[in-house]
């Protein structure tokens, strides 16, 4: 490891554990509407919840849910209608299980035949079909990404987010949230290709977005907050917006410090991850002095840690915990340095294995 601070450079989830971004750059993944799927990058800061990946939001409704069974998916195109709608919805659960079971490349059909339907659908239908028109791009832009297509997953989400700001006035409450998590993803994708500051922009709007939609459902709302307030540190962070930074990281912080102090179980690992982000930050900012503090209660907070979830991002979290015991190390923390790579040490054979 050098002495490079994490997040420098144009390397870039959107995943840690899928290789697009340095694992200490600690990014956290989107939500996946219908189904709670982990998006393909890093998710170090945001670890899901025991509850699902998907951070703790609640899931999007969709025109209509899926059928029981596998009834309608023969069902030729037509106008659209609710069999029409379940057969996108179940097109798009089938794309996103294929997914989330490592088979990526199988997953680009079902979710391209989903759009083409979806744009069908959409025709004459206003917000009505825009949604699940929308979030067929969305999903197929993960799928794309995981299946290293980066450029073919910007174009994706792209039209995700531009399909979700035209029907943004037509059904605010249904949209905004979609919104929110694909403005997300496109600076992501964005920042994959190394278009730091063009990423800037839509990570900025997903965060005001959803502090919208904190204010009217903060128990909904307001991890998914915190998670997208620490991907636009990320952004900012890469475009060389270093004044910025931090007030995003320590708004991230906080909420989960909130968050922490309401459900001290559920959000304990949410916090180590907030923790870990800010002394990242501190050094990238060159603020060497004031990396030992938020590294050292991340350490104390790993103590209390009973058991790591499957699906927090362990090993991007010890990456980053290893790359700060090396930072501390240098800068003269000795004591710091060693508890922090013990620290690192321990959750790397505390993790989950594969398949248990």
């Amino acid at each position: 490891m050098t002495g490079t601070a994490p997040g420098a450079g144009a390397s870039a989830r959107t995943g840690a554990a899928a290789g697009d971004e340095t694992a200490t750059r600690t990014e956290t993944s989107a939500r996946i509407v219908p189904t709670a799927s982990v998006e393909d990058g890093p998710t170090a800061s945001g670890p899901a919840e025991p509850a699902a990946p998907g951070r703790g939001g609640p899931t999007i409704p969709g025109p209509a849910a899926p059928a029981a069974s596998g009834q309608g998916d023969s069902t030729p195109p037509g106008p659209a209608g609710s069999a029409l709608f379940e057969r996108i919805d179940r097109l798009n659960a089938q794309g996103l299980a294929l997914a989330d079971s490592g088979r990526p490349g199988l997953a680009v059909e079902p979710l391209t035949e989903a759009l083409a339907l979806g744009r069908a659908a959409a025709v004459g239908t206003g917000a009505a079909g825009a949604v699940p028109l929308a979030r067929t791009p969305h999903h197929l832009a993960f799928v794309r990404a995981r299946s290293g297509r980066r450029a073919e997953a910007l174009e994706a989400v792209d039209e995700a987010v531009h399909l979700c700001r035209r029907h943004l006035v037509d059904a605010p409450e249904t949209v905004r949230p979609l919104l929110a998590d694909a403005a997300d993803s496109l600076g992501s994708r964005l920042a994959v290709l190394g278009r730091h500051r063009d990423a800037v922009a839509p990570a900025t709007e997903s965060a005001a977005l959803f502090r919208q939609l904190a204010r009217a459902d903060p128990a909904a709302y307001r991890g998914e907050l915190a998670r997208v307030l620490n991907n636009l540190s990320i952004r900012l962070c890469d475009a060389d917006r270093h004044a910025e930074v931090l007030a995003a990281t320590e708004e991230s912080l906080e909420i989960h410090r909130s968050l922490h102090r309401e459900d001290p179980a559920a959000h304990l690992p949410g916090l180590v991850h907030a923790l870990a982000d800010l002394a990242l930050r501190l050094a990238r900012l060159d603020r060497h002095d004031e990396v030992a503090a938020p590294t050292a209660e991340a350490v104390r907070h790993l103590r209390h840690l009973d058991r790591i979830h499957p699906n927090n991002d362990v090993a991007a979290l010890a990456e980053s915990l290893t790359w700060l015991g090396r930072h501390l190390r240098r800068h003269g923390h000795r004591d710091a340095a060693r508890d922090t790579e013990r620290a690192a040490g321990e959750l790397r054979r505390r993790a989950p294995k594969p398949g248990r």
